[in-house]
C-alpha cells in the first residue's frame, strides 16, 4: 500500500493544472500566480499566500495540496491556490492585493474562492481588498455561485443569504479558556483559531487511537503565527508540554526561537505574537519564563529548534522547510508524531529565492524525502490536519448549518476525527480484535493517506 500510495501522489503532482494566470503589478515589484488545479463541481479554493520568495510552481503545489483536501473535508470542488511574491510586511501591501483581486476578479466571480495564509489575513486583508476590488461580499463567494447555486441559476436571494452565513461564521467570536485577545479585539474569531485547533485535534485524535495519553509529551512548534500559535495553545490545554517554538524574526531572513524543556506559557506566548507582528516577542519580554533561552539567528541556522527532546512535531511555517538534515535532527531529538500544520512541508530541492526550473524534478525531490520521512515517523498529513479552515467554510456554506463558533468548531473535531480514523483504518491490525495494533508502528501515514483520499 505505501508504493501505491506515492504512485497516487507522484500522478496527482506531475498532471498538468488546468490553469495559472500570472501577473506583474505595474506599480510595484510584485508578482502574482492564480492556479487552478482543476475545476471540480464547477468550483475551486484556495487561500491567498503573500511572501517575498513565492513561486510559480509553489502556487501549483498548493493547489493540488487543496484538491486533496478537499476529498478530506468537502466540498466537492477542486484545488486552488494564490501565490503573491511580495514582502508581505510592506506599506502598500493593501493596494497590491486590492489590484491582484482585481485582476483576476472573473474567476472570484463565477468559480474561484480563496481566503488568508501565510502572510494574508481572512478578516483583516482578503476580505476587505476583495469587496473593493470586485463588488463581491466574501472572498468564498465564487465557491457558492459556482458549486452550490450553479444549478439553480444562481439565486441572488440565496447567495447572499450563503455568504452572510459564512461570513458571520468565520467571524464569529470564540468563547471559553482562550488566550488574551490582542491589542484593538474584543474576541478572538473563528478565522484566527480553526486551523491551529483542527492541528491540534488530529494530534490528539491519533493518540487516543493508539491508546496513549497526550498529557505530558513534548512538543516543538516551528513557526507561530496563526496556525502555529494556536496549534500550540490546545496542545498545552490537553496537557502536553510546548519545549520549542520559531517565529519569523525582527529582519527579513531570520528567525527567533524559543527553548524552555520547562515548557514555554504558550496561551501568553499567543498573544504576545499578535501583538508583535506575529512573531515571538524579543528577549525579557514577560511572555517568557525565566530559564527561556532566546536565539535570533539567520533562518538558514535555525538547526537550534531541535536540540531539545520532544516527542511532537508540528511543521506550521511555510512550505518546503524540511529537508534532509531536518530529518536527522528530527529523529536525534526523540521526535517519533507530527502534525502538519503547514502545507507541503518538504523540501523541493530548490535554495529560497531561486524559481523551479524544473516541475518535475521538484516533486521527485519532495517525493524522496517524504519516503524517508514516512518510514521514521507517523506523519498525520497537510491535508487532513491542516483542513480545519477548509471545512469551516464547507460547514457554512450548507443550508441550515449555524454559523455560531460552537457550531463550527464541533463540526470541525468531527471532520479532523472521520479524518484520522480513515487514515488509521488502514495499518496492520491485531489478528483477534480486528483493532489497530498499538505495537506496531504507525509509520507510512502519508502514503496510506494519499492511498485513502486520492484512490
Amino acid at each position: 500500500m505505501p508504493s501505491l500510495g506515492f504512485d497516487l501522489f507522484e500522478k496527482h503532482f506531475f498532471r498538468a493544472p488546468a490553469l495559472v494566470v500570472a501577473w506583474n503589478d505595474q506599480h510595484s515589484c510584485a508578482q502574482g500566480w492564480l492556479c487552478i488545479d482543476e475545476l471540480r463541481g464547477n468550483a475551486a479554493g484556495g487561500g491567498t499566500r503573500m511572501h517575498d520568495t513565492g513561486t510559480r510552481e509553489e502556487a501549483i503545489f498548493l493547489a493540488k495540496t487543496m484538491g486533496v483536501k478537499f476529498r478530506v473535508c468537502g466540498p466537492d470542488i477542486g484545488g486552488a491556490k494564490t501565490v503573491l511574491r511580495y514582502d508581505h510586511r510592506a506599506a502598500d501591501k493593501k493596494d497590491v492585493l486590492h489590484r491582484w483581486y482585481k485582476h483576476i476578479a472573473p474567476y472570484l466571480r463565477h468559480h474561484y474562492g480563496t481566503g488568508g495564509d501565510v502572510g494574508v489575513d481572512e478578516v483583516l486583508d482578503a476580505t476587505p481588498a476583495i469587496q473593493a476590488a470586485t463588488g463581491l461580499a466574501h472572498p468564498q463567494a465564487g465557491i457558492i455561485i459556482g458549486h452550490f447555486q450553479h444549478d439553480r441559476n444562481v439565486d441572488p436571494k440565496s447567495t447572499q443569504k450563503t455568504i452572510d452565513r459564512v461570513r458571520a461564521g468565520v467571524e464569529a467570536p470564540v468563547a471559553g479558556d482562550l488566550p488574551e485577545p490582542p491589542k484593538g479585539h474584543r474576541h478572538w474569531l473563528v478565522a484566527d483559531v480553526a486551523t491551529g485547533a483542527g492541528v491540534a485535534r488530529s494530534i490528539e485524535r491519533y493518540y487516543t487511537l493508539n491508546n496513549r495519553d497526550i498529557k505530558g509529551q513534548r512538543v516543538i512548534v516551528e513557526g507561530f503565527g496563526a496556525v502555529g500559535a494556536f496549534t500550540a495553545f490546545y496542545l498545552a490545554q490537553l496537557g502536553a508540554v510546548i519545549v520549542a517554538v520559531s517565529s519569523a524574526g525582527d529582519k527579513p531572513g531570520t528567525v527567533r526561537i524559543a527553548i524552555d524543556p520547562a515548557g514555554l506559557r504558550a496561551g501568553d506566548l499567543v498573544t504576545a505574537s499578535f501583538n508583535n507582528g506575529r512573531r515571538l516577542p524579543s528577549a525579557g519580554h514577560q511572555a517568557y519564563n525565566k530559564k527561556t533561552t532566546l536565539i535570533d539567528c539567520k533562518a538558514s541556522k535555525a538547526k537550534a529548534l531541535f536540540d531539545v527532546q520532544a516527542d511532537i512535531f508540528v511543521p506550521a511555517a511555510a512550505s518546503h522547510t524540511i529537508d534532509k538534515p531536518r530529518l536527522k535532527a528530527l529523529h536525534k531529538s526523540g521526535i517519533t508524531v507530527w502534525g502538519c500544520g503547514a502545507n507541503n512541508p518538504f523540501d523541493h530541492g530548490c535554495r529560497p529565492g531561486n524559481d523551479l526550473n524544473d516541475y518535475h524534478a521538484a516533486v521527485k525531490h519532495m517525493l524522496k524525502l517524504m519516503k524517508d520521512a514516512d518510514k521514521r515517523f507517523a506523519i498525520v498529513p497537510d491535508f487532513v490536519s491542516n483542513s480545519g479552515m477548509a471545512r469551516t467554510f464547507a460547514h457554512l456554506m450548507h443550508p441550515g448549518s449555524k454559523p455560531s463558533a460552537d457550531a463550527c468548531l464541533a463540526d470541525l473535531r468531527s471532520s479532523i476525527d472521520h479524518a484520522v480514523d480513515k487514515l488509521m483504518a488502514t495499518r496492520p491490525t491485531g489478528k483477534k480484535t480486528g483493532k489497530p495494533n498499538a505495537k506496531q508502528p504507525s509509520t507510512n501515514l502519508l502514503a496510506r493517506g494519499y492511498q485513502a483520499f486520492l484512490g
